[in-house]
């Protein structure tokens, strides 16, 4: 896997649809200007940001535990099927 120390992730909550700035190796999140899913997509793809990494990274920054962040994105790769960004969370 490539460093990912310095990545940005952006996220949808699902309880209410707002976009969140998820920063590695941190518990919580930060509010965000995002507005769109397709938006969220792209800032995502320029930082080569997967949407399983960003499924990890939900799970890693709310119990503090970065570093199940590997094995937690293969999961997620391994449970959704290649879809691009787009298709997902829309």
């Amino acid at each position: 896997m490539t460093d990912t120390t310095d990545r940005v992730y952006i996220a949808k909550r699902e309880l209410n649809g707002e976009y969140i700035a998820i920063e590695h190796g941190t518990t919580g999140y930060s509010p965000t200007t995002v507005y769109d899913q397709d938006h969220a997509n792209v800032l995502n793809e320029r930082q080569g940001i997967t949407p399983a990494m960003v499924e990890a990274a939900m799970m890693c920054s709310m119990f503090d535990n970065w570093n199940r962040f590997e094995s937690l994105t293969a999961m997620h790769e391994s449970r959704k099927p290649d879809l691009p960004q787009s298709k997902l969370g829309a």
